[in-house]
């Protein structure tokens, strides 16, 4: 597998985490990678208000802008916009986009952005969702334009401000349902050609089963750019070994050949000072190392990535790196399917909600596969054949896990990343043991919720107990651990609020 003939591509990061140590090594690293821009983005500036109203995090923001600029990056800031208006645009919580005052607010706001808070910046990066009033959206809105005419308003008044201060505009098409791709791609139509485009290689959000984006390449002819996410926000968060390569090269190989000029890299999930980062660990460098030549090196084959990479570690180290992979795919995506809450054990509710339905399309509704329809199907029905292959499933990642513990004392010399490996294995085992608890007690509550009558409650309390015995014995090794929101942060609340909403459901069904 090849990648296409074609042209440079550039290459931007994303350092998620905030922390000053951690950005000092993204900038001593940008040189020896060849970075051509950095973005500002998630902890560093989710909207310019966080900035505009702190005076304190602006003049980070400012020193960061200038020491990235002087290592040879261009500098973008991200925004989500419409946030936090003058009130007089509000009538009854919904947003009066109708109203000319509103842009001449967001006019005068960026021009304050790129005078005073942000003067060194390259060009904005705008997010229209996941902000407080998005205007593809119709239930926070208030107009009598259309949500793709909407989005082509606030994209004219933002390039305009963006173009009045010698700066660029890129706009962000991610949405989370199909049918708002689609306005998205009408919206993104009707604006001015110098505006480009940053699209997620996946339809939403982070999902290895996902398909590619079908914005992807919507455009011909304008600058689009396309972001994937090294810091595996959803498949462990570099606590453990995981690069599924074939599949970043395979969404690399779609941008290029669909005309995509950036690859956007996100190189952590916030815990990027802990040395969770693509930039710290050996499989993360592997998909940078990835990502970067195939940028840089049109014609590259993956698998001499592979084997250049594997002579820096030591023999086997491809073949460990694609076990432990799969194992985290089946424990953190059963059946194809999303559970994981951020890689976290999830809530009932949530794994219940992200399994079906939801806040988002999933999977079938991207793919159009009978496979992932049939899937969705038993997972609203739960068959007992079904719960026999969802718990098999479990038995299989914790296998496999286990595997990779034998391989990694079974090897003599674990090269120049041996702490890495051995702790990367020990934590892959814990996490494939705890979602295996979980899986054993979750399935089975959610089996005997669908088919009444037909569980036996005795087996499900013994499941809940041992998933409790589970978080227990492996607390110790966990508090070390960061995911999405703290160390040890094995669901949304405390592991006992988890627990405890097991036994109430199981109280309900007696």
């Amino acid at each position: 597998m090849s990648a296409t003939d074609g042209e440079r591509l550039e290459i931007h990061w994303l350092p998620l985490t905030r922390e000053p140590e951690y950005l000092a090594r993204v900038e001593a690293a940008m040189g020896e990678w060849g970075v051509d821009a950095v973005h500002l983005s998630h902890r560093l500036c989710h909207v310019a208000d966080s900035l505009i109203d702190d005076p304190e995090r602006a003049e980070t923001i400012r020193g960061w802008t200038h020491r990235f600029r002087d290592a040879g990056a261009k500098v973008w800031l991200w925004t989500h916009e419409v946030h936090a208006p003058p009130p007089e645009f509000v009538r009854e919580g919904r947003l009066d986009t109708d109203e000319p005052g509103l842009y001449e607010h967001l006019a005068q706001k960026y021009r304050h952005v790129f005078d005073a808070v942000a003067p060194e910046v390259d060009g904005v990066v705008l997010t229209f969702a996941e902000t407080q009033f998005p205007v593809y959206q119709a239930s926070r809105i208030r107009s009598a334009q259309s949500p793709p005419a909407r989005v082509a308003a606030l994209v004219s008044v933002m390039r305009n401000a963006c173009i009045a201060q010698g700066r660029r505009l890129a706009v962000r098409d991610f949405v989370y349902r199909r049918d708002e791709v689609e306005a998205m791609r009408e919206a993104i139509d009707g604006t001015y050609a110098d505006v480009a485009v940053m699209s997620k290689c996946v339809p939403h959000d982070w999902h290895p089963y996902y398909p590619a984006n079908p914005l992807v390449g919507a455009w011909p002819g304008r600058e689009q750019w396309i972001e994937h996410d090294l810091g595996h926000e959803y498949e462990g968060q570099h606590l453990y070994p995981f690069a599924d390569l074939r599949t970043l090269w395979t969404r690399l190989e779609h941008g290029r050949g669909h005309g995509a000029r950036a690859v956007c890299l996100r190189l952590d999930r916030y815990h990027g000072d802990c040395g969770q980062s693509a930039l710290d660990t050996p499989w993360g460098r592997l998909e940078l190392t990835a990502a970067h030549r195939f940028a840089r090196e049109p014609g590259v084959e993956l698998d001499q990535v592979w084997k250049d990479w594997e002579a820096t570690q030591f023999p086997g180290a491809r073949r460990l790196t694609e076990v432990a992979t799969a194992a985290a795919m089946k424990f953190l995506f059963p059946m194809r399917m999303w559970l994981a809450d951020h890689s976290r054990l999830p809530s009932y509710a949530y794994a219940v909600s992200h399994l079906n339905d939801g806040n988002a399309d999933r999977l079938h509704t991207w793919t159009g596969a009978d496979r992932d329809r049939e899937t969705d199907d038993l997972f609203r029905r739960m068959p007992p054949s079904w719960l026999a292959q969802l718990l098999a499933e479990g038995d299989e990642a914790r296998a496999l896990a286990q595997r990779c513990v034998e391989t990694v004392n079974d090897t003599d010399d674990l090269g120049p990343d041996a702490a890495a490996w051995t702790l990367g294995v020990e934590r892959l085992a814990i996490w494939a043991d705890l979602f295996h608890a979980y899986r054993e007690a979750f399935f089975r509550l959610r089996f005997a919720d669908l088919q009444p009558g037909v569980s036996r409650v005795r087996e499900i309390e013994l499941a809940v107990d041992r998933l409790e015995q589970t978080i227990r014995a492996h607390r110790p090794r966990l508090a070390d651990q960061q995911t999405e929101s703290g160390p040890s942060a094995l669901t949304r609340g405390p592991p006992h609020e988890l627990i405890d909403d097991f036994r109430r459901r199981i109280g309900a069904l007696v």
